[in-house]
């Protein structure tokens, strides 16, 4: 392959990827936490959320029912 080509290659590929980059940014809501990337952008938006308690507590009883009481095991 020529240089030439190598390098016309390369440029046609960035310039797509700022294409997608752009288009990504005006895509995605305006948020502030968008900053932040996964779990780290609804750390505490739970917080004091009845359901959500409820939520985690009938979790944990589901958990805590599929253990056999007589040897330990899940079921």
């Amino acid at each position: 392959m020529a240089l030439e080509t190598v390098e016309e290659r390369m440029g046609t590929l960035e310039a797509r990827m700022d294409a997608l980059q752009r288009t990504l940014e005006e895509r995605l809501p305006q948020n502030p936490t968008r900053s932040k990337r996964g779990w780290q952008a609804i750390v505490g938006s739970f917080a004091e959320d009845p359901l959500y308690e409820e939520a985690m507590r009938k979790g944990r009883a589901w958990r805590e029912a599929q253990h056999d009481e007589s040897d330990g095991t899940v079921r």
